[in-house]
This record gives structure tokens, C-alpha cells and sequence, in this order.
């Protein structure tokens, strides 16, 4: 859009005086065009659905009305999904700088209910995050006993519950996947962020993200005990598989089940 406010030889600073035409700024604004007919298109997402023309996002059943700087801002991302969107070409688009545009990302983030859509590809631009493309089926997959982990995606899922993860969840998560049942030092996560991210952490600041990971897997998991504390030691993710209950004849363990139990060996 500032191309073309160049080409007129006009700024933004110009436009604020002037009577709005709708007809001019829609095409602008509204890459997929106004819908036809009664029944405008619907960008479905596994977070949210957004009916492009009525410039309403749906999550969890709660219609989320959005101003028009915003829905531009998401056709932009729906029509480029999983794929990087440089900085600059968010500006023109919104006609903002950098401060702004940031500002304009985080309210994005709020009306759709989800941080962790959003990417921010550190001085390049953003990534749309959306998951409903098709995968190979070999995709590499950690199985918890409360969730299944796509670390390619940074993604927990349990049933029709799914969070992403940030960067950093991803990297803290992983690290705690390798040494599930057993604690994992405060050190060697700090550490391990410092390989893969190529940023410093300090131990409070873990805490933070540490917490930020649980409440994700709360969500998913309705669980909130799967990372637990271990003072001086570190953290550790607690994976118990269910057992089945014994089998009770009259008020008597069964001999099958006694023959799965470590004490009783036949």
C-alpha cells in the first residue's frame, strides 16, 4: 500500500484528512475480495475459524469481531500459512513501522486466543502456524502416556486439545521428553538453550517459561502435575502409564494378574 500511496505522491500523514472511499481501500485491504453470496468464505484453523468476509474469528464457540488493521493483518497470514512474511511487507500493508507493527501481532494474538500461532522469526518477519496441511506419515512423534509431542510442528495434542509451543517451550520440553520419570538439572536446560536458541537464560527466567509450559499442558492434558520441582536437582516430566486394576474373583487377585506383578514371578 505505500507503493502505491508513492505512486500517487501522497503519505499516510495525507490520507488522515481525507473522506474514506471504501471502494479504493477494500481491494487493499481484503486480498480475498468481498464474499459472493450468502455464505462468505471460512479460513478453518485447529484453534479457530475466520469468516473472512464477515471479519469474524470463532474460538471455542465465542464470535470475536475484528477492526480492520487486524483482519488485514491475518488474510495476510491465512494466505501465506507456514511461511515466513517479511517485515516490511506487513508495514506496507498496515502503512505502520516496526513499534507498531509488533503491537498490532500481539493484539492479532489475543483475538485469535493463541500466542503461539504467531512465530516471530527473529529480524526477518512472522510465521503463521497451521497445522491442518497434510504431514508425511513419518513424521517423528514423542508418545506420552497424557499427549502426543510433534516436535516438528512444536505441538502437543491429546484428543481434540492441542497447544503450540514457543521456541523455547519446544527446546525446554524436549530436553525434558529425553529424561522423562528422572530430573533434569537446572544446568543442562540452560545449556541446551544456549545450543539451540543461541540465547542466555538465567534460572528465574526458566521458571517463567517452565510455568508457561505447564499451563499449556494443563490445558491439553487437564493434568497439572506432568512437571514437577525437584528442589536443588531440577525438573522432571512424570510419564505413568495407567495399569489396568486387578482382576477380582470373589474378593481374590486373580493368578493372571498376579503373574504381571514384579513381586510375584512364577
Amino acid at each position: 500500500m505505500v507503493n502505491r500511496l508513492e505512486a500517487e505522491g501522497l503519505t499516510a500523514d495525507d490520507l488522515a484528512g481525507l473522506p474514506l472511499r471504501v471502494d479504493g481501500v477494500m481491494p487493499l485491504l481484503t486480498p480475498f475480495g468481498e464474499p459472493q453470496g450468502p455464505n462468505p468464505p471460512v479460513y478453518h484453523h485447529p484453534l479457530f475459524d475466520y469468516q473472512i468476509g464477515a471479519r469474524v474469528v470463532m474460538v471455542a464457540g465465542e464470535s470475536r469481531k475484528l477492526e480492520p488493521l487486524l483482519r488485514t493483518l491475518l488474510t495476510v497470514f491465512v494466505q501465506h500459512p507456514n511461511q515466513t512474511v517479511e517485515h516490511r511487507e506487513l508495514e506496507d500493508r498496515l502503512v505502520c513501522d516496526r513499534k507498531n507493527l509488533r503491537t498490532h501481532i500481539a493484539r492479532l494474538k489475543n483475538a485469535i486466543g493463541s500466542r503461539g500461532v504467531i512465530e516471530n522469526v527473529k529480524s526477518v518477519g512472522y510465521r503463521f502456524i497451521d497445522d491442518t496441511k497434510d504431514r508425511a506419515k513419518s513424521e517423528p512423534v514423542f508418545h506420552h502416556s497424557k499427549f502426543d509431542y510433534y516436535p516438528e510442528r512444536r505441538l502437543i495434542k491429546s484428543g481434540e486439545k492441542s497447544a503450540h509451543l514457543s521456541p523455547m517451550e519446544h527446546v525446554i520440553l524436549s530436553k525434558l521428553f529425553v529424561g522423562r520419570n528422572h530430573p533434569v538439572h537446572y544446568t543442562r536446560m540452560v545449556d541446551s538453550v544456549w545450543e539451540q536458541l543461541d540465547k542466555d537464560l538465567e534460572h528465574n527466567t526458566l521458571a517463567v517459561h517452565i510455568n508457561r509450559l505447564r499451563k499449556k499442558l494443563t490445558i491439553v492434558t487437564s493434568d497439572p502435575k506432568l512437571i514437577c520441582t525437584r528442589n536443588g536437582e531440577g525438573y522432571m516430566l512424570i510419564d505413568t502409564p495407567e495399569v489396568p486394576a486387578p482382576v477380582r474373583l470373589n474378593g481374590t487377585v486373580s493368578i493372571a494378574d498376579l503373574s504381571r506383578s514384579p513381586q510375584h514371578r512364577f
